[in-house]
Parts: C-alpha cells; structure tokens; sequence
C-alpha cells in the first residue's frame, strides 16, 4: 500500500498485489494522510488523517475492508497528532500520536491505551514484533525507557545517565545511545552490556545476528551487543 497526493484530494491511498497491479484506491477528503498500514494478508487498511482547525489537532484512524471497499470503522484521537500506525496479527493496530500510544481492533474498540501525556516522549519503536519500547522525561527530568507489551502492560523502565540519543529495537531488548556509551537493555528494564564509543553517534540499527550498526557523523561501524 502507497500514501500519494492527488488533485482534489486530501491524500490518496492505493493497493496493489505482488505483480504490482493496483487491486484498491481510497481517496482521503477529510483529512491528511499522516501513515497507513495494511495486515499481511492485504484485507484491512488503516490509513491515520491528521486534521487542523481552531487551534486544534485531531486524528482520525480510518479502518477499511478492501474486499467490499467499504470504511468499516474509524477511531478518533482527539488533540493528537499519530506518528505510526501498524498492524499486530489479523487486525491489532498499534497507534502512536504525540501524546499517547494505544491499540484498536478492526471496529475501532480501544484494546489499550498508554498516556504519555506530559512525560516529553522524544522517541519510540516499534521496530520489535515482542515489544514496544518508548523514551520520555520522568518528573526529575531524566529520560527514561519503557518498555511494553503488545498487551499494553509495562514490562520494565530504565532510567538513563543522560540525554537518550537514539533507539532500536530488537527481539526484547533495546539500544540505546546515552552519556556512557551504547547500552543494551532487556525488556525488564536491566542494563546487560555497554560499549564505549569515541565518535559521536547519530542513529543506531539492530541486525538479527545480534549486532548495532553505530552510525556516525563520518564513520560507521558494527559492534556485538550480545
């Protein structure tokens, strides 16, 4: 599935099979286009319409059967702005906006709802099929990663020695680049190994070999975190 502009609209969102044949087009008047997620099997599509008026920022998440062609459901994210949307099995949608990270089924019934609301998140993933894992600011104003569930329940937090400059996800652990180095956290929350960095690192990936590819400014590099 694509998100494009098109004349008349507020956003267009086409389908199209494995040989590359469009099989589904939905045209977006109300609202733009801000993600979209379809399930593996290609029956359901959310597509996530960001609206501004009156100094409000709303969000609308559109579910739609491609099959009958229909919008079978829509969920409705007032004063918030999603990030991401994705799809967990045959019709869990993940939902992450400025502010909180919830999950829907196809007909819109909230499943969870998890509020960040003025925690500062910064960053997020949802990289890992076994977790979600998010950074904010706790009341002393340290960052701090949760991790969670695809349940909505808060496997464990780690609280860092400074600013958490970047994230990813893999299986139930986590990297992150903080004051100290690159560290790998498990999804409860504990600390299993740091690497100390000379270069300033701009963004991290995981592999599923069980190494960071450590991005900097002008270098790169592959590092073992097991």
């Amino acid at each position: 599935a694509v998100a494009t502009d098109t004349d008349g609209y507020k956003g267009r969102v086409t389908v199209y099979n494995k040989r590359g044949s469009e099989q589904y087009a939905w045209n977006s008047g109300s609202g733009y286009i801000t993600d979209i997620d379809i399930t593996d099997n290609g029956r359901y599509l959310a597509v996530a319409q960001l609206s501004v008026g009156e100094g409000r920022t709303d969000t609308k998440i559109q579910f739609i059967d491609t099959r009958r062609g229909d919008v079978i459901s829509t969920a409705e994210r007032s004063g918030e702005a999603a990030a991401e949307v994705k799809f967990v099995g045959s019709d869990k949608l993940i939902v992450v906006t400025d502010s909180h990270i919830s999950a829907y089924n196809k007909n819109s019934k909230q499943l969870f709802d998890i509020s960040l609301d003025g925690k500062s998140p910064s960053l997020y993933s949802l990289d890992s099929d076994s977790c979600i894992a998010a950074v904010s600011l706790d009341n002393r104003g340290n960052h701090v990663l949760e991790m969670y569930s695809y349940t909505g329940k808060l496997l464990g937090s780690y609280t860092a020695t400074g600013e958490i400059r970047a994230l990813a996800v893999c299986g139930r652990s986590a990297a992150i680049v903080e004051q100290k180095g690159i560290v790998r956290v498990t999804s409860s929350g504990k600390q299993k190994k740091i690497v100390n960095i000379e270069h300033d690192v701009k963004d991290i990936c995981c592999f599923d070999n069980g190494r960071i590819l450590s991005v900097g400014a002008s270098q790169a590099e592959t590092l073992k975190l097991n």
